[in-house]
C-alpha cells in the first residue's frame, strides 16, 4: 500500500495542471507529460484560458489526438477569462501536486511587469515546472545535467521520474552539487566549512536514496567555486548536455519577476532546453 500525502494522494500518483497558451512548441511538452502520466499513473489536466487575443484551436485539436493515442489519464479544459494567470491559479487550488508550463523570455518591459509564468510561479499553491526553449527539446536525450545548490528531495525525485519516459530512458544523468564559497575562504578542501561538508553529505545521501528507489545509477559530482553561475556556464559548455534541470533557489519577486535572478541569468545565456523547478 502506498503512503498518502497531505492531500490524500498516493506518492506514486500526482494531479498535474498544464496551462496551454496555444503555441505549437507546447505540444512537445505535452507529449513529454503524457508519456510521464502513462508511465507513473499521473492525472493531467490541460487548461486553456480562452481570450480574444489567442487562437489555440489547432494546438488543442492536435493535443486531443495525442491524448487518445497515448491512452493517458488526461483531459482538456477550456475556460473563458481575461486574466490568464488568475484563472490558472484558481484552478491550481483544486489539490494539484504540480503545475507544468512553457515559457519564453520576454522583452524587458514585459518581464518587469510580470508575465503569466512569473505570476503563477510566485503565487502557486504547489510546485511549478517551467520549460524554457521548449521548441529545442530533441526527440531523445542522452545527457541530462541537474545542478543542485542545496538538498532538494522533491526535485531529485522528479527528475528521476522523467528518466522513465521514452525519450529519456537511455540518458545519462549527472547531479552537480555546486557550493559558492566566499572570497575570504581559501579554496583548499581542508578549508571548506563543516556546514558545507554536511550539506554535501546530505545531497549525496538523498541522491543515492532516491536513485535506489527509482532503480537508476546517476553520476554525482561536487564543485566548490567562487562564482556558481559562471562555473555552471563553463561546465555546460564543456559537457554539452541535451537538457538542464535546475531547481530554483527561490521564487521570483512580486514586481520584477525573474529579472535579476540566477534563473533569468542562466536562461538568457543557455541556448538549450531548460526545466526550472520552483
Amino acid at each position: 500500500m502506498s503512503k498518502l500525502d497531505s492531500e490524500g494522494q498516493s506518492d506514486d500518483s500526482k494531479k498535474i495542471l498544464v496551462p496551454i497558451g496555444g503555441h505549437s512548441s507546447e505540444l512537445k511538452i505535452c507529449n513529454l507529460l503524457l508519456d510521464l502520466a502513462k508511465t507513473k499513473k499521473h492525472k493531467l489536466t490541460f487548461l486553456h484560458v480562452k481570450t480574444p487575443e489567442v487562437e489555440a484551436d489547432k494546438v488543442l485539436n492536435e493535443l486531443e489526438k495525442n491524448i487518445k493515442r497515448e491512452g493517458a489519464d488526461a483531459r482538456i479544459e477550456i475556460i473563458h477569462g481575461e486574466d490568464v494567470a488568475y484563472e490558472i491559479l484558481k484552478e491550481a487550488k483544486r489539490h494539484y501536486s504540480l503545475i507544468a508550463m512553457a515559457s519564453r523570455l520576454k522583452i524587458l518591459k514585459e518581464e518587469i511587469f510580470g508575465s503569466v509564468v512569473n505570476k503563477v510561479v510566485r503565487d502557486a499553491p504547489c510546485d511549478v515546472l517551467v520549460f524554457h526553449n521548449a521548441n529545442k527539446f530533441p526527440k531523445s536525450l542522452s545527457n541530462i545535467l541537474v545542478p543542485l545548490f542545496s538538498p532538494n528531495r522533491k526535485a531529485i525525485r522528479l527528475v528521476l521520474e522523467f528518466t522513465n519516459i521514452e525519450c529519456c530512458k537511455d540518458a545519462d544523468i549527472t547531479f552537480l552539487h555546486i557550493h559558492e564559497l566566499p572570497i575570504t575562504l581559501p579554496m583548499g578542501t581542508e578549508y571548506i566549512p563543516e556546514e558545507n561538508k554536511t550539506e554535501t553529505r546530505e545531497v549525496l545521501f538523498i541522491v543515492k536514496e532516491e536513485s535506489k528507489i527509482a532503480g537508476k545509477t546517476p553520476w554525482i559530482k561536487n564543485i566548490f567555486t567562487r562564482d556558481a553561475k559562471k562555473t555552471l556556464l563553463e561546465y555546460v559548455k564543456r559537457v554539452k548536455p541535451d537538457l538542464i534541470f535546475i531547481p530554483a533557489k527561490k521564487k521570483p519577486r512580486a514586481f520584477f519577476g525573474l529579472l535579476g535572478t540566477d534563473e533569468y541569468y542562466l536562461a538568457s545565456r543557455l541556448n538549450l532546453p531548460i526545466i526550472f523547478f520552483f
